[in-house]
């Protein structure tokens, strides 16, 4: 029962309900800092947003609530680390974007007024983890200053799963409340009666480049997801060196690491899917994405459906345009401003990169022969 209490914001979020810890407040208040923002007024109000209002006990609580909160600010931009918190401001970023979407589902439930013993129960307790895992890493992010770069990365690909993964719940528990949500998608099994032999073109875009660096490629209707993985890895000229999944109608499909702490594999953790049992009509869309650290998304499209070329080679590259980025150089935004110190020789980072490239990167070539020579050297690479 409520008393009062004052001496802590602990204490005090604990008495008036909000679904909210310290520690998490002061995550939302470096990412505002981070941003260049210098409003604790705005923190609140986005932690608020969705969340239900603050019912003080009294005004002496409200008083001290406020007092509590401008401590917090004050105290978060008196230790702001510039140099730490460039390492970490976008996978925080991520996570308090994955709260802030859980908070905005529940109150949708409270406002149709679902009860919770409504909900399916194994749906309902894994989102309730997924919060307390990303609280757990918030505050690790903010507590282990030392930690090296390598850690880091490897908790940005383990966020990367869980965003997955919270969205595919989310996805079913909205499926559960709202008939007109669209049904899931039943899994495949190897039992399944296959389709007539047809071939897919296929267009692969890595999102968020411009200008666009994309393949069309030919692989028959009966390629696995896995063998599908393969063949993107070789027409990009990526290097397999991370983990990667396929979102397909709301559905994650892809390996898990085993030793991960934060394992989250299902079920739906499975590749020796067929293309032709997840899409089948053209215009079909889908993604891909590898490295969950750099986060490189590929927009797939169903573009045609063709007759099988008895003479032909697949998989096959058709087109395409631009190289690859190279690997682990941050992402799409990174890979901007890795162009632009390359092209000036006498910008600051153009030698250490030109070094780490250790060649000639040219990001406008593209290869379309050397492409085919890897695709046909692939263990499933047939004749039509």
């Amino acid at each position: 029962m409520p008393t009062g209490r004052c001496d802590s914001l602990e204490a005090i979020l604990g008495e008036t309900g909000l679904t909210v810890s310290a520690d998490e407040i002061a995550a939302y208040m470096h990412d505002e800092v981070s941003r260049g923002g210098n409003d604790p007024a705005k923190v609140l109000s986005r932690i608020l947003e969705g969340r239900y209002g603050l019912e003080f006990y009294d005004e002496r609580q409200e008083a001290a609530f406020h007092e509590h909160f401008t401590a917090l600010w004050n105290r978060v931009k008196r230790e702001f680390d510039p140099a730490h918190d460039q390492k970490i401001a976008p996978l925080r970023s991520r996570i308090l974007a994955m709260l802030d979407s859980q908070v905005a589902w529940l109150r949708e439930c409270d406002r149709q007024e679902i009860s919770p013993i409504d909900l399916p129960q194994e749906d309902s307790v894994h989102l309730a983890s997924i919060g307390g895992i990303l609280s757990q890493v918030l505050d690790m992010l903010h507590r282990d200053k030392g930690a090296p770069v390598k850690e880091i990365r490897k908790m940005e690909e383990t966020i990367g799963m869980i965003e997955q993964d919270s969205e595919q719940v989310l996805t079913r528990l909205s499926a559960a409340i709202d008939p007109d949500t669209p049904p899931q998608l039943e899994l495949w099994r190897p039992d399944d009666t296959p389709t007539a032999p047809e071939v897919y073109q296929l267009r692969i875009d890595i999102a968020d480049i411009r200008p666009p660096i994309w393949r069309r490629i030919l692989v028959m209707n009966t390629t696995t997801l896995a063998e599908l993985h393969t063949i993107i890895q070789n027409a990009m000229d990526w290097d397999n060196a991370h983990l990667h999944s396929f979102e397909i109608h709301g559905l994650s499909y892809g390996p898990m690491e085993d030793e991960d702490p934060f394992d989250l594999s299902g079920p739906d953790s499975i590749t020796d899917i067929p293309l032709h049992a997840v899409i089948g009509r053209e215009g079909s869309t889908f993604t891909y994405t590898y490295d969950f650290g750099d986060s490189w998304k590929h927009k797939i499209k169903l573009e045609k459906i063709l007759p099988v070329d008895k003479t032909a080679i697949y998989p096959r590259c058709i087109k395409g345009k631009r190289a690859c980025p190279p690997e682990d150089c941050g992402g799409p935004w990174a890979y901007e401003g890795l162009l632009e110190a390359l092209s000036d020789p006498t910008h600051p980072s153009h030698r250490d990169l030109t070094e780490w490239l250790d060649e000639d990167f040219d990001p406008e070539a593209f290869d379309l022969t050397a492409i085919n020579t890897r695709l046909a050297r692939l263990p499933f690479s047939t004749k039509g």
